[in-house]
């Protein structure tokens, strides 16, 4: 007796549910890093590097709203993309009003602050600080400012963390000798810290 054989049932492969999530929280994830490292840590940067690496932020932020906007119309994955969706648009908000630079340039401060008080307390001693040596510091003792700690600037345009022991806004002593550039503006951080700008 023959035995006729069965056709075997062509399997179409279906996307896995849950996906277009998966892919729309990394692409979430990415931006929300990238915005709160910007925030953190754009003080260091020149104006070159914050281009640079915003554009790579916003680029990223766009893939997640893109990803977002498709995945939620995938009925199993709809709610979930719509949550990223709109933890997207709370940090591009957040990201284009700066409500978070104060509190990145405040938490990078208070990270960095006990390299900056050591290197007084070696000032206060009477002592070269270590910090001069390896140019993370210029020192100009008996100045009114006597340490300033240089970060990102583009040509002669820079920025730097200045100590001034009086507590008093450094900007004040106009003299364009000052660390070698001539004062521009100050902002105060906190105690005899002030966060300046040279030209």
């Amino acid at each position: 007796m023959l035995h006729h054989a069965q056709p075997t049932p062509v399997v179409v492969p279906t996307r896995q549910s849950g996906s277009a999530f998966v892919t729309t929280a990394l692409a979430t994830a990415i931006f929300v890093v990238g915005v709160l490292g910007l925030s953190l840590y754009q003080i260091e940067f020149d104006p070159f590097q914050g281009l640079i690496l915003s554009l790579i932020v916003a680029i990223s932020g766009l893939v997640a709203l893109l990803s977002a906007a498709l995945g939620a119309q995938r009925e199993d994955d709809r709610a979930h993309c719509i949550r990223a969706g709109l933890i997207t648009l709370i940090m591009w908000a957040m990201w284009i009003f700066g409500a978070l630079d104060q509190f990145g340039e405040q938490a990078w401060f208070w990270m960095e602050r006990p390299y900056f008080d050591r290197s007084v307390r070696e000032a206060a001693e009477g002592m070269t600080p270590s910090c001069v040596a390896s140019k993370r510091c210029f020192h100009e003792p008996g100045r009114a400012a006597d340490l300033v700690f240089p970060l990102g600037g583009l040509l002669n345009n820079w920025r730097g963390v200045v100590h001034s022991p009086t507590w008093e806004d450094p900007s004040v002593d106009r003299d364009p000798s000052s660390f070698g550039g001539e004062w521009a503006r100050c902002k105060h951080l906190s105690g005899p810290y002030f966060l300046c700008g040279f030209n």
